[in-house]
């Protein structure tokens, strides 16, 4: 039987499946969402101005937000998480949090909305925000059969360019990400109670400028993704 794969993450986890060739045994991809906005479906807000973006993959992922649509887990066995796109600024509006992604505010959803951050990223509320998500996201998860499988990602301090190694601008912003990234990862693990956890060696977490989305810290090299696919086959046929 053919594992059927779900996504709630980020390109981290999307990429994977992309250079393995296995894109076909993608269910559903959900990214640009902060797991802090989870909650019941809504429809409050205006959404006219989300039209100004004009890839099709933005105007889904930040309507997929601000809608809170919940999972397509119908015909998924394995659903896996990745918490790179916590990277983003929540906001607030209306008394609803979102997700203040790039697309987000390039298509001008904070003035559309009038909204505002809603609390410091890596502070206590910030925190309890995120396990009130991922409390609401475990009992949604409960009522289904699938398997919760977590990527456990970080941002990579290097890069390879040319079969060299090189040291990424702004150290101290990658490891600000990262403290946050390990604070998320121990409440994530501690409330869903995940199936796997998949996390490369810290050798593997290395940038890569030749990456089809360009240099980032979390573009990674393709030894990475090799690592992860292996570790999702040891469970999964």
């Amino acid at each position: 039987m053919t594992t059927t794969f779900g996504i709630h993450g980020s390109c981290v986890t999307r990429d994977m499946f992309a250079h393995v060739g296995m894109e076909d045994r993608l269910g559903f991809y959900q990214a640009r969402t902060s797991l802090c906005t989870k909650g019941p479906p809504r429809s409050m807000f205006q959404f006219d101005w989300v039209e100004r973006l004009s890839s099709a993959f933005q105007r889904r992922m930040v309507m997929q937000d601000l809608r809170r649509t919940p999972l397509e887990v119908n015909g998924v066995d394995v659903l896996i998480f990745d918490l790179i796109d916590e990277r983003f600024n929540i906001h607030h509006a209306g008394g609803q949090l979102l997700t203040a992604s790039k697309q987000f505010l390039y298509a001008g959803g904070q003035k559309a909305l009038n909204s505002e951050i809603a609390f410091p990223t890596g502070s206590e509320e910030h925190y309890r925000s995120f396990r009130r998500g991922c409390e609401y996201m475990r009992d949604k998860v409960l009522t289904s059969n699938i398997e919760i499988y977590f990527h456990d990602a970080r941002w990579a301090m290097t890069y390879r360019s040319s079969g060299l190694i090189l040291e990424f601008e702004k150290p101290g912003v990658i490891a600000g990400s990262n403290r946050r990234l390990e604070r998320m990862s121990e409440i994530f693990i501690e409330v869903m109670e995940p199936h796997r956890i998949l996390k490369a060696s810290d050798s593997l977490v290395v940038g890569d400028e030749a990456h089809r989305w360009g240099k980032a810290s979390f573009h990674y090299v393709p030894e990475y993704y090799d690592e992860i696919w292996s570790q999702i086959t040891q469970s999964s046929a």
